[in-house]
């Protein structure tokens, strides 16, 4: 027997599936609504290890943002003094310090570095301490930790350029550095001997010894730096050998321990009433809110098609103000559900493509662009069939007069949010040389940031637009 056959791949794949099972596509593009929301600054998480001190004025805005913050100081467990009877003593015979230096570090600003800025530090008390147990907002009242009535410890005046690494080497790091009373050192140095059981961990330390800081920006406008670490050196002398050695303990404020960011916007009202366009603004200050129109997007039509792909992208509108002091575009955004644009971030939830997605600031299309959100419409759907009561059985004039009813109890239900983020991620290498990037946190953006988008309300027709692809078997 003999058998030929030519070259046609005709009846591979589609060409042999039966005629029922066939797919159709179909594609669409919805404009969405957008509007600028004020960010609940009570609501936004501030225990970060993210800092920033220093005010500064938008050129573009004319909004100022002014940040500062409280921090503990971490001790180490094995934390020891020299023996009582070697150290250095008073007149008094108790141990006291040669001196006590407070200081600031920083590794980046924004802003004019000639800018004249003002810092106060105060001491937090220890009759109200910042709590392991709480959540601190980035709108916390610094009046209710610190010691009431008491002068402040610390005042510095600064300049960022005066500060800044002449040798511009890449191991120095700039700092802002201060002297507090010696009589603060003694009571670290005497309470260590009088109450050895205070420096066994940092709890017992800041509820007893050192409750930590209130770095407090006073005056100046101008400039921002982004803090690094601070650290509360307490200096003393001791002998050794019949030789008299000057030492130190070193205290920082470290991931160990509570740092509290802060942050003040003003005015705001200005940008929420602008109709022709929305805004991102960080820290803690205006956010997009998106309405998915998902009537339109799961109509009758498409009521049972499945969502392949729903593409959604929000093109930057370039700043009007020219200046070398702009507050920079934001890098990364979160889209999350409107439910839970707090939660998630007090929860330490990572971007999961069903109800939150992140995305980063692509400068060649001047734009941030979500590759497929289609999960997210499809959530929307589902718990919205599902709070109304919406089953298979039901018409559409059903379902439709169950919606009604549900969504006007649930006004949020399909709306979503736009956020600047920040990101911190590890990369590995496999042994085939592929490395892969993975993000284990994702933090509201505490520094400042800013961009203004197109959308907003005004127009009758919003220039955000949606593109989703559909899918059916065909008929």
């Amino acid at each position: 027997m003999a058998a030929s056959c030519d070259d046609s791949t005709g009846v591979i794949g589609i060409d042999i599936m039966p005629p029922h099972d066939a797919i159709a596509t179909d594609d669409s593009i919805f404009h969405i609504p957008t509007q600028t929301i004020a960010a609940n600054p009570d609501s936004i998480v501030a225990n970060t290890n993210e800092c920033f001190l220093g005010s500064i004025i938008d050129p573009e805005t004319n909004i100022r943002t002014t940040c500062d913050y409280m921090a503990q100081f971490h001790i180490n467990d094995n934390f020891s003094l020299p023996d009582f009877s070697r150290m250095e003593k008073g007149d008094d015979g108790k141990v006291h310090a040669d001196s006590v230096t407070l200081t600031v570090y920083f590794d980046s600003y924004q802003g004019d570095s000639l800018a004249p800025m003002g810092l106060v530090v105060h001491e937090l008390s220890t009759r109200t301490p910042l709590r392991e147990d709480t959540t601190y907002s980035i709108h916390i009242d610094p009046a209710s930790f610190v010691e009431q009535g008491a002068a402040p410890l610390a005042i510095a005046n600064y300049a960022v350029k005066d500060l800044s690494n002449p040798q511009h080497s890449s191991k120095y790091m700039s700092y802002i550095s201060m002297k507090l009373p010696t009589a603060y050192g003694d009571r670290i140095l005497q309470s260590y001997y009088d109450h050895p059981e205070y420096f066994t961990n940092s709890y017992q330390f800041t509820r007893n010894v050192c409750p930590g800081f209130y770095f407090q920006h006073s005056s100046g406008v101008g400039a921002m730096v982004h803090t690094y670490v601070s650290n509360l050196d307490v200096h003393y002398s001791f002998t050794q050998s019949d030789s008299l050695i000057k030492g130190y303990n070193r205290m920082a404020s470290t991931g160990e321990v509570i740092q509290s960011a802060r942050a003040d916007n003003s005015p705001l009202s200005a940008l929420l009433n602008q109709t022709d366009c929305t805004y991102l603004r960080s820290p803690a200050a205006l956010f997009t809110e998106v309405t998915m129109p998902i009537d339109q997007i799961i109509n009758e039509e498409h009521y049972t098609d499945s969502l392949n792909n729903a593409r959604l992208s929000f093109r930057r509108i370039n700043n009007q103000v020219a200046s070398s002091y702009a507050v920079p575009t934001p890098s990364q955004v979160l889209l999350v559900s409107k439910a839970q644009m707090y939660q998630f971030f007090r929860d330490k939830k990572l971007a999961d493509n069903t109800t939150s997605f992140l995305t980063s600031f692509n400068s060649k299309n001047n734009a941030y662009t979500f590759s497929d959100v289609s999960q997210l419409i499809m959530t929307m759907k589902r718990l919205r069939n599902i709070g109304a009561g919406v089953t298979d059985s039901d018409n559409a004039a059903t379902r439709r007069q169950k919606w009604a009813t549900w969504e006007a109890a649930h006004p949020d239900w399909n709306k979503a949010v736009l956020i600047p983020v920040s990101t911190q991620s590890s990369t590995s290498t496999n042994a085939y040389g592929v490395s892969t990037t993975t993000i284990f946190s994702i933090d509201h953006q505490y520094g400042l940031s800013g961009v203004r988008l197109e959308g907003g309300s005004q127009s009758a027709v919003p220039p955000v637009e949606l593109s989703v692809i559909y899918s059916r078997y065909a008929d």
